[in-house]
């Protein structure tokens, strides 16, 4: 906890912080989803409050939204086909056959700690990369 956070708890300052939170209204967002926000702190706790954003932002942010749940779900799940949609939906990653490839090599790295995947998952990540 920050120094500004604990003062703020302690009623010694009111200090607006930016927190992650799960989504309760506070964006235009699908409820659940993680956000940060800015939040007022004092005695009474940690107060997320409500931020309005333009219509035009919350397009990536919603696409954004949707990857890290799918991200997320497959990961819990050990869904490969949730990871690779993920992989493919993901604006930032402009090289398909590279972003799978990343995720194969970073997946048969860990597999270890991943009990929910095992190498048959690896290489049907791999069967969407071209030779």
């Amino acid at each position: 906890m920050s120094l500004t956070v604990e003062k703020g708890l302690e009623g010694k300052e009111k200090p607006h912080e930016a927190i992650n939170v799960p989504n309760r209204g506070y964006i235009d967002l699908p409820k659940g989803t993680i956000v940060e926000v800015p939040a007022e702190v004092s005695p009474k706790g940690i107060k997320p409050l409500h931020v309005e954003l333009p219509r035009e932002a919350l397009v990536p942010l919603r696409v954004q939204a949707e990857i890290q749940r799918l991200s997320s779900e497959g990961a819990a799940e050990g869904n490969v086909e949730k990871v690779i949609k993920a992989v493919l939906l993901d604006p930032v990653v402009h090289d398909a056959e590279a972003g799978l490839r990343a995720m194969a090599e970073l997946m048969r790295a860990h597999l270890d700690a991943l009990p929910q995947f095992d190498e048959g998952d690896v290489e049907e990540i791999e069967g969407w990369i071209r030779a």
